[in-house]
Formats: C-alpha cells, sequence, structure tokens
C-alpha cells in the first residue's frame, strides 16, 4: 500500500463535528425599585448601556456538547472557517502548542 493510498485510507475516517461551547457568567446585583420587574428593567438597561460589564470574575461554568446536523444548519458560528482555523493554528504554534493538543 503506497503513501497515497494509507493517506486517503486515513482522510476516510476523520469526520468534523460541530462542538457547542457555552461559557455561563453571572452576577447578582441588588437594585432598589418599587417592583421585581421594575428591578429587572432597570438592570437589563444598565447591562444593555454596557454600564455592568460580566468578566472572567463572573465565571461560572463551561460546557462542550456535540450538535446534531439540525442544531447545525441554524448556527452558522458553530463551525470555524478556514481563515479562522488556520489563524488558531499559527496562534497555537506561536505558543508551542500543537493544533491537536488543545
Amino acid at each position: 500500500m503506497g503513501y497515497t493510498e494509507i493517506t486517503k485510507h486515513r482522510t476516510n475516517r476523520v469526520k468534523k463535528f460541530p462542538v457547542e461551547i457555552t461559557e455561563t457568567l453571572s452576577r447578582i446585583i441588588r437594585m432598589e425599585a418599587a417592583t421585581s420587574d421594575e428591578a429587572v428593567d432597570k438592570v437589563k438597561t444598565l447591562y444593555r448601556k454596557g454600564l455592568v460589564v460580566l468578566d472572567s470574575g463572573d465565571y461560572v461554568d463551561t460546557e462542550f456538547r456535540v450538535l446534531e446536523d439540525s442544531e447545525v444548519a441554524g448556527n452558522l458560528k458553530a463551525e470555524l472557517d478556514n481563515s479562522e482555523a488556520e489563524s488558531l493554528k499559527a496562534d497555537l504554534a506561536y505558543t508551542g502548542r500543537d493544533y491537536d493538543d488543545r
């Protein structure tokens, strides 16, 4: 079996899997208001104006899951395009890590 045949054989086994990364950040803000709905509205306004910004100190959890094909169709961010993948490879090479070692 020649090199080309081995390469083709290996390539046929490799698949791309859409893996979703969900990171959860959370912060409790005590807001004075007449009602709970008003409190939520006030905090939403602060958040949307960028006056409340969640950061790494608010980190709670990270989840990874493989998406079904039907879920990927509606989620165009699920797969890195080639330029992003090449950029990621270059960044990892710069740090001395291999692309597959993440």
